[in-house]
């Protein structure tokens, strides 16, 4: 369900959250990488508008995401946050903070995934972040991006100043043990982008390609 009666954390509108800092503030669903109740938080489930998040200065974690790959609200998606930007337009911004020890069990995007309804286009910001020992489980399903997933139509992704390690994908046909890109444009000339700058890839592996990064258009 996708208002907050049980299990994540449902953000039906634009929102900022901000943090005391990592160290002081902490958004868990479970208390280690296997009891979670569901992924952390899940911006815009319903995915029917324009929703724009901040987060910043916290640490998410312990999101466990069981949820079956025909669930035809795309629950599947996401370990620790699960981002849709609806109808065009959308901003996800995420700062210093951490997300650790996710899971996805079923999907794709063990620490976050990013994706759009339809053919909009958004923008993902993520800045001074440290994404460590987040995965995916599948073998059988797609489940590429241990730490990171983003997917869908004119995205524009920025990362600065971040750290990776330890992030890891299980199933042999799915690549990004750190972040997997996958842009697909219907547009006459294509504008998506992955922007990568003063990062650290350390320690992550893929069962398929690109143990710290894979790009599939």
């Amino acid at each position: 369900e996708d208002a907050n009666a049980t299990g994540d954390l449902d953000i039906l509108e634009s929102i900022i959250i901000q943090g005391a800092g990592s160290g002081s503030t902490i958004i868990q669903a479970g208390t280690n990488n296997t009891n979670g109740i569901d992924k952390v938080i899940a911006v815009n489930p319903i995915c029917t508008s324009v929703v724009n998040a901040t987060i910043d200065g916290v640490t998410i974690r312990y999101g466990y995401n069981s949820q079956l790959i025909t669930a035809p609200d795309f629950s599947f998606s996401g370990g620790g946050i699960d981002y849709c930007a609806g109808g065009g337009g959308g901003i996800f911004t995420l700062s210093n903070s951490i997300v650790s020890d996710n899971t996805n069990v079923n999907g794709y995007g063990g620490g976050l995934n990013t994706d759009a309804a339809s053919t909009p286009s958004y923008t993902v910001n993520i800045t001074n972040v440290t994404f460590q020992n987040n995965r995916t489980l599948t073998l059988v399903n797609t489940g590429t991006g241990g730490a990171i997933n983003i997917w869908g139509d004119e995205v524009t992704a920025t990362i600065s100043g971040s750290t990776f390690t330890g992030n890891t994908t299980a199933n042999p046909t799915s690549g990004g043990g750190a972040i997997y890109f996958r842009p697909s444009s219907y547009a006459v000339v294509p504008t998506s982008s992955l922007n990568i700058s003063n990062s650290t890839f350390s320690s992550n592996t893929a069962a398929g390609i690109g143990g710290a990064i894979a790009t599939n258009t």
